[in-house]
């Protein structure tokens, strides 16, 4: 084994992989929801949504890798997750029913299929998503996707960022 290889194998086995971030991820989404609901009386569907968010948002700084499982689960989850977090949005908006159910399917679609063809494409593992920016990022989104309070939607998209 040259230096070069022996370089790459010794960097490769000390980024964590995708089996690491999910674990480390899950561990603190699940502290993270029982101490906001033991010691700060946060409703329990607050704590679990938060501590879920927090489980799969471990998933995210592996968006980016081409294919397999976390850009699979990771896209999977956003598509079914998105449009039930916008429905309260589209109900302050007036929708009908009808608009509701179409409104969800399109973005279920454009979340699946185009965000995930675009994911693929344009992106390279460990790249962007692996950094404190894209972070702060998805945080943003779940905060502006997330309804209620203010103090409930800081909760819920500070799951993510430290998931």
């Amino acid at each position: 084994m040259n230096e070069g290889q022996y370089s790459r194998l010794r960097f490769s086995n000390t980024m964590a992989n995708f089996q690491t971030h999910i674990t480390f991820s899950s561990l603190l989404g699940v502290g993270y929801g029982s101490v906001a609901y033991v010691f700060y009386d946060v409703p329990l569907p607050s704590c679990v949504l938060a501590g879920g968010l927090c489980s799969v948002s471990g998933m995210l700084p592996d968006v980016d890798s081409d294919a397999g499982v976390p850009l699979r689960e990771s896209i999977a989850f956003a598509a079914a997750v998105v449009p039930m977090m916008l429905i309260d949005r589209f109900r302050q908006l007036g929708m009908s029913s009808e608009s509701l159910v179409l409104s969800g399917a399109g973005i279920y679609l454009f979340i699946r299929f185009g965000c995930a063809e675009m994911l693929r494409r344009y992106t390279r593992h460990r790249g962007m998503f692996h950094s404190i920016p894209a972070a702060l990022i998805f945080g943003e989104l779940a905060f502006l996707l997330s309804s209620g309070d203010l103090q409930l939607r800081i909760y819920k998209a500070a799951a993510v960022v430290l998931g």
